[in-house]
């Protein structure tokens, strides 16, 4: 599982781990591929992104878990849940 710590692992519901991690690598294939400077965000906002995802496996492992942690044992929605950073 490239887009979650090795810990996931004691997750109880795996099959939401293996969710979130091919959710997780849609979003990194997606990311690679948008030309920050291009899309006319302001140069701080370009800035901040471009800073998050100089190794973006390393952000995406650390949301990926929060929002394991967030839904693990909860009977809700996930498409109705946003983290907000």
């Amino acid at each position: 599982m490239k887009y979650l710590y090795s810990s996931a692992t004691r997750f109880k519901d795996q099959s939401l781990i293996s969710e979130i991690n091919e959710a997780a690598f849609r979003l990194a294939t997606k990311l690679s591929s948008i030309d920050l400077l291009s899309i006319g965000l302001s140069e701080y906002n370009a800035n901040y992104l471009m800073n998050n995802f100089k190794n973006p496996i390393s952000t995406i492992q650390q949301n990926a878990h929060l929002l394991a942690l967030c839904l693990q044992d909860r009977n809700v929605d996930k498409e109705n849940f946003v983290i907000v950073d």
